[in-house]
């Protein structure tokens, strides 16, 4: 009888030990433990996860003929799962997201999250509805009017363990592997002074430069970008703010071509109540601190002050922005 040992996984990694087994049935236990999660997020944490083992190149030419790889859907804090004998990569993610689709599956290096594409009907008739009008005057580069529209994703916790090796010695207790899922998202959150704001009867916002994808294995961003768009909330009188949820903000390399490279521009649309459209750019790149970026910060971004054409106001409101906000009734916060 060999000693049970543990694998820990810490954060995004974990310590290699050797795992002994001797049933044909379920043969090891998987713990996620989430109590490294902020505390904001215990109350909310998800219905299940996906459990993969991929084997190394030894464990497949020893299994060769029979399936390598596995795969289990087990609730919120795992459960017991079955392998054969053979060296492999562990990655574990809840599995309850909606918007979040998956890739390269067949390999844990090849793994990503992804987001689709998005539509939105446009206010300018004529412009596709797959990405962002930018006007004449826009600074949007070539890269950035050609991005598509994404959406925001659910919120993705992910870990991993590679080279975990697991061996038959006769033992008829499981051992265990303790999981530490580490948040994939970020928040980002988007104040507007609007000088004028009673004037208006909805804003919508857009973001660009934003991750498309990311690694399941690390968390890290590809290079492949989208534009997130949203709806902005009315604060009082005079703001606006939002708070967003995405994988993270790309930065280009240092020699990338202009045309090329990743911009972060915001864009407001206003719908004003006489029924003509306003639209206001900004470019908020030097707000971020790219290399102080990590899973569940918070990104605020403040655009200076936006100053609305006066319109002629109706004598009620019967949509969007309500020019009295007196009667809404006490604030509830939301955690996205």
């Amino acid at each position: 009888m060999s000693i049970l040992t543990t694998c820990l996984i810490l954060l995004s990694g974990c310590e290699r030990n050797e795992l002994c087994y001797d049933h044909p049935h379920e043969n090891l236990h998987v713990t996620v433990v989430w109590d490294s999660l902020p505390a904001e997020l215990q109350s909310s944490l998800p219905e299940g996860v996906r459990i993969s083992m991929y084997a190394g190149k030894q464990a497949r030419q020893e299994q060769s003929g029979a399936s390598s790889d596995y795969t289990y859907y087990r609730d919120t804090y795992g459960g017991d799962i079955m392998v054969q004998d053979g060296t492999y990569d562990f990655l574990l993610f809840n599995s309850d997201t909606e918007m979040i689709q998956l890739r390269g599956m067949d390999h844990l290096n090849t793994a990503e999250a992804y987001l689709g594409a998005r539509t939105r009907i446009p206010y300018t008739k004529g412009i596709s509805n797959k990405n962002i009008y930018y006007s004449d005057r826009s600074c949007a580069n070539l890269r950035t009017r050609s991005e598509i529209l994404i959406a925001e994703p659910d919120r993705f916790f992910a870990t991993y363990c590679s080279l975990e090796t697991v061996q038959t010695y006769g033992k008829t207790i499981s051992d265990t592997i303790y999981a530490y899922p580490r948040s994939r998202v970020l928040r980002v959150t988007l104040k507007v002074k609007v000088k004028g704001l009673k004037g208006a009867s909805s804003c919508r916002a857009s973001l660009s430069g934003v991750a498309q994808s990311i690694s399941l294995a690390t968390g890290e961003c590809t290079s492949e970008t989208g534009t997130a768009i949203f709806d902005m909330d009315k604060t009082d009188d005079s703001f606006l703010s939002k708070a967003i949820n995405v994988f993270g903000l790309v930065c280009s390399p240092d020699d990338t071509p202009e045309e090329e490279r990743i911009q972060h521009l915001v864009q407001l649309e206003f719908v004003m109540r006489d029924n003509s459209v306003v639209d206001y750019e900004f470019e908020i790149s030097d707000q971020i601190d790219f290399d102080a970026i990590e899973p569940e910060i918070v990104i605020p971004i403040v655009v200076e002050e936006v100053e609305l054409p006066d319109v002629e106001l109706p004598g009620k409101s019967d949509s969007g922005f309500d020019a009295d906000i007196n009667g809404w009734g006490e604030e509830t916060e939301i955690i996205l």
